[in-house]
């Protein structure tokens, strides 16, 4: 990409690092949902931060759980889990499935279904999760953990990013 324009020509090849493939939804093909998030520029802050302050201003961390109302302090706003960054491990998700903090409880919620139900299936076991969770949140469980470990022989996943999204909406 570099090297043999330079020996053709003598010259250093011009060339960009931009993304020029066509947004998701205006593809012709049918992308994954991932596709619909990514990003397409670089985010920079103005003015840029250097390295000492860096770790005071940007964070990884996740707080999970129920969150109170900042309007109205209480002893509820402390409640929460702070996970160091987003990305968890099995044994983190093990931990949370276990979970007995402050009597929380935690519900997984299966996201698999037959492969022979087909799109139809597939449809079922979305609105499947939002009703299971709406039951668990309703139910007093304050984590809801979603799964494709069942996935096997004869069981697919749904999306994780579309079952998360349609349970969130269904929730709000």
């Amino acid at each position: 990409m570099l090297l043999v324009p330079m020996f053709s020509t003598r010259k250093e090849a011009l060339g960009s690092m931009g993304n020029d493939a066509p947004l998701a939804c205006l593809s012709a093909f049918q992308p994954l949902p991932y596709e619909y998030f990514k990003q397409l520029f670089a985010q920079v802050t103005n003015p840029p931060i250097d390295p000492f302050r860096e770790k005071v201003v940007m964070s990884m961390q996740c707080p999970i759980g129920p969150e109170a109302n900042l309007l109205q302090p209480s002893n509820q706003q402390v409640h929460r889990i702070w996970l160091p960054n987003p990305i968890l491990s099995i044994p983190d998700i093990n931990l949370l499935k276990r979970n007995s903090h402050r009597g929380w409880k935690t519900k997984v919620l299966d996201i698999t279904f037959r492969f022979e139900d087909g799109i139809k299936g597939y449809i079922d076991c979305i609105d499947d999760i939002c009703r299971q969770g709406y039951r668990a949140a309703s139910s007093g469980y304050q984590l809801i953990v979603i799964s494709d470990r069942n996935a096997g022989h004869g069981k697919v996943p749904v999306s994780a990013l579309l079952a998360l999204g349609a349970l969130h909406h269904y929730l709000i």
